[in-house]
């Protein structure tokens, strides 16, 4: 977005310079015509915005949850990544893992889904179409360990169009 509104300014700044160049003309009244192009934006939108995996015991694997992801603007992304927190409790200064949390677009068994990590890992090969979606599948394992607590984790995805 930040490099479609500088080549914006770019392209109207250099209109008024050479408009400006154009419309000397001795004084008399002239028609000036400007003209720019706007390219598409991409924004995505999440249904539903969070996900509950309800109340789990240490060494318990969570069922599959879901959110569909979908591109709601007038442009293909070009890039589009997922990451994540460790988990956080509210009440007690113990976490666990981002790691914990595993995801992928089909609802695999937990061991066969992508671990989650703090740095962006690219989903659903980058590119969502305009107006297009897909699911992502989440599941969340509670190690071994784990103080009882209710915990939460931000799960960020961008992208880039």
């Amino acid at each position: 977005m930040k490099k479609i509104l500088a080549l914006i300014t770019v392209l109207v700044a250099m209109q008024l310079i050479t408009s400006t160049a154009i419309a000397d003309n001795g004084g008399g009244p002239s028609d000036l015509g400007l003209d720019t192009q706007v390219g598409g934006v991409c924004g995505l939108v999440l249904t539903p915005t969070s996900v509950h995996f309800g109340l789990l015991q240490q060494d318990q694997t969570s069922g599959d949850q879901t959110t569909i992801v979908k591109n709601d603007g007038t442009a293909p992304t070009t890039s589009l990544e997922i990451q994540g927190a460790d988990w956080s409790p509210a009440s007690t200064p113990v976490t666990f893992p981002v790691s914990t949390t595993h995801y992928d677009e089909s609802g695999s068994d937990y061991g066969s889904m992508t671990s989650l990590l703090t740095t962006p890992n690219p989903i659903h090969g980058g590119v969502l179409g305009n107006q297009a979606s897909f699911t992502l599948h989440f599941k969340l394992s509670i190690p071994h360990g784990v103080t009882a607590a209710a915990y939460t984790q931000t799960i960020t995805i961008t992208s880039g169009c």
